[in-house]
């Protein structure tokens, strides 16, 4: 017992030593040790930096918005996106490598064009609203080519089970009429002739006429009238001019043995239908460019000949470069004028640049409307579209027929109207009315055979004046003429109809040459209600 008492003791006095030697273990100064201390705390003194979120880059921002904003019709949901964009990409400073990216994967043009137009909201619609990137070969720059209308009509008309020609082959709103004067059994109706006249241009009014015809709408009281210019029987002192023709045939798979050969044999009866002193060319396309010659020449028997084998050595195959067969052709300058490019194809371009916009853009711009171009098919899965603007706005007009079969009887038709040309460089003046409202605004080349429409408005006006303006061997032939609406032939509904169609022609030929225009479209689409009529820009 003695000897536990002894352990308890000493463990007791060794607790009570240790406990005074920490607790006075604080307050004992040792030399050096404050500034160890101080050195220590300041090896993890770490200062806070403020970390900055990176900004996303107006590519990230496109990408990000342009699902979003729907290319047909832009309401107000689409309307706060894009100010939304506006205020998201006016804060967003580029990146040198993002900057760098751009420039390698977009032409200098191109890059020089978007950048300084964030602030425009029809070209942001444009260029922001729906884009594919297009996939070209490494030596040709990458380009942006806009979604087009053309292309989200013709996917709405597949889901609806519908062929988007029937539609569309109802919108050749401009092609002119083989001409009926009083030797094919009287005058047309409201038919007049023009006046003698003074004037620093030699007189044709001898050698022309006019019809006119006239509607009222009694449910607005809007007038709508149709003039129709067409050669009188005796054309009198103004010869046929000679012609260039260039005839650009589409051999690619999509054209099928049946309408390459319709195309083929359409071709061969223009041949054997040259007039003296006339000269052609044939020129193949689909992704390669086969000519006939090297440019044109005269239509004597050997070469006529040669032609009629060339065409025969045609196979359809391959895909569809057309932008690329226009461009190359329209980089030989022509040997003659007027000088017709007459473009055989289903207008179905699918290598290259393909958009039709796009397409029909920079052909006109290319062509400054120098050339007249002519456009020709037939049968199922037609760009009519493509086509039929491609033409209207070089001067020219577009035909078609869905059967394949009429093909080729269609293409006689169409040559007949062109063979003999009489007027070039046609243009117009008018007063009285609101020029305006007269389309189409440009007219083609006057043909001996062929009857000239145009269409306008009028409300309280009564009479007008007109002056149409025309070139011959040099020279400048003018016809003159007024008359009284009130006096004219009355017509049908069908008139204010034609008219709306030339003139949704015209917006639409604006689009495709200026890009998007809201008021453009709203114009199309009223027009389009108010006359029933269905385009790829209403769907």
């Amino acid at each position: 017992m003695r000897k536990n008492r002894l352990i308890f003791f000493s463990v007791g006095i060794s607790l009570f030593l240790h406990l005074s030697f920490l607790g006075s273990t604080p307050y004992w100064w040792i030399p050096g040790t404050a500034a160890q201390l101080e050195k220590t705390r300041k090896m993890f003194d770490v200062k806070s930096i403020p970390l900055e979120v990176p900004s996303r880059t107006q590519r990230q921002i496109v990408e990000s918005y342009k699902e979003k904003i729907k290319f047909e019709k832009p309401g107000s949901e689409s309307k706060q996106i894009i100010g939304q964009f506006l205020k998201d990409a006016g804060a967003v400073k580029k990146p040198e490598t993002e900057m760098a990216f751009e420039k390698q994967t977009t032409s200098p043009e191109e890059f020089a064009r978007q950048a300084p137009k964030l602030e425009d909201l029809s070209a942001l619609k444009r260029d922001v609203n729906v884009k594919k990137r297009t996939v070209v070969d490494k030596d040709t720059p990458t380009e942006i080519d806009v979604v087009s209308p053309w292309e989200e009509f013709e996917r709405k008309m597949k889901e609806a089970g519908q062929d988007p020609g029937e539609i569309l082959e109802e919108m050749v709103a401009f092609v002119p009429q083989v001409v009926m004067t009083a030797e094919d059994g009287g005058a047309l109706p409201g038919d007049f002739a023009g006046f003698g006249h003074g004037s620093q241009y030699e007189s044709i009014d001898s050698v022309l006429h006019v019809s006119l015809m006239t509607y009222r709408d009694v449910r607005d009281g809007q007038g709508y009238f149709r003039l129709s210019i067409y050669p009188a029987h005796d054309i009198g002192h103004l010869e046929v001019v000679p012609k260039e023709v260039v005839f650009l045939v589409d051999s690619s798979l999509s054209i099928g043995r049946k309408r390459l050969q319709a195309f083929k044999d359409g071709i061969k009866y223009s041949l054997e239908r040259l007039n003296p002193g006339d000269r052609f060319n044939i020129v193949a396309f689909k992704e390669e460019i086969t000519a006939l010659f090297d440019q044109p020449v005269t239509a004597d028997p050997e070469r006529v000949a040669n032609a009629n084998a060339f065409l025969e050595g045609l196979r359809p195959s391959e895909r569809t470069d057309l932008y690329k067969a226009f461009l190359e052709n329209m980089r030989n300058q022509a040997t003659m004028l007027p000088s017709y490019m007459v473009l055989f194809s289903d207008g179905r371009t699918n290598i290259g640049v393909t958009a039709p916009e796009k397409v029909i853009g920079e052909i006109t711009r290319t062509n400054h409307g120098e050339r007249p171009i002519f456009c020709l098919s037939g049968g199922k899965r037609v760009n009519l579209f493509l086509l039929d603007f491609l033409a209207y706005q070089n001067r020219g007009w577009s035909e078609y027929t869905r059967d394949v079969s009429q093909l080729e009887e269609k293409i006689a038709g169409f040559y007949r109207k062109i063979r003999n040309p009489i007027l070039l460089n046609v243009r117009f003046q008018i007063s009285g009315l609101d020029s305006q409202e007269v389309y189409p605004k440009h007219l083609p080349d006057f043909y001996r055979e062929t009857e000239f429409v145009l269409f306008g408005t009028f409300r309280s006006e009564n009479k007008f004046s007109m002056r149409i303006l025309g070139d011959i061997n040099g020279s400048t032939k003018e016809f003159i003429f007024s008359y009284d609406l009130a006096k004219a032939a009355q017509g049908t509904e069908d008139i204010a109809r034609q008219w709306a169609f030339n003139k949704i022609y015209h917006l639409i030929s604006q689009i495709t040459a200026e890009g998007y225009n809201e008021g453009a479209f709203q114009e199309i689409r009223e027009l389009s209600r108010k006359f029933g009529i269905r385009t790829p820009y209403n769907l």
